[in-house]
């Protein structure tokens, strides 16, 4: 199980690192507001890596692309409600953190616990 946390956490922190250059990419264009929509454009190299997981091209994320879209997507949403000019119902700023906290755990339950088809395939693993 450690093995297989140690080889998911690499991939979450690669995908975590596609994401902050995305945004520094969005920086560099002037967006600078957390209130504007432009912000889930981040998102865009995340979706293309799951979309490109999805048909198999690029396996190297394998397992954690979901789970870690899922986060960012909440981590934004909650981010632009919080922002919003208008100020939204304390209600939809509850629903957007219940909803971060299970795409966190939904997350850290598949990072502990995934293994990928490949590595099943290898056999058994020397103590």
């Amino acid at each position: 199980m450690l093995e297989n946390q140690c080889a998911n956490r690499l991939k979450v922190g690669g995908l975590f690192l596609v994401y902050a250059a995305a945004w520094f990419c969005l920086d560099m264009l002037g967006v600078r507001s957390l209130s504007s929509p432009w912000q889930f454009a981040t998102l865009a190299p995340i979706l293309a890596v799951y979309l490109a997981e999805r048909s198999h091209k690029l396996l190297l994320f394998e397992g954690m692309t979901f789970p870690s879209l899922l986060l960012m997507t909440a981590s934004n949403a909650l981010v632009w409600v919080l922002n919003a000019p208008p100020k939204t119902p304390a209600l939809f700023a509850y629903a957007t953190f219940a909803l971060w906290i299970g795409a966190a755990a939904f997350l850290f339950i598949r990072l502990w616990t995934f293994r990928s088809s490949r590595s099943a395939n290898r056999g058994p693993t020397r103590p």
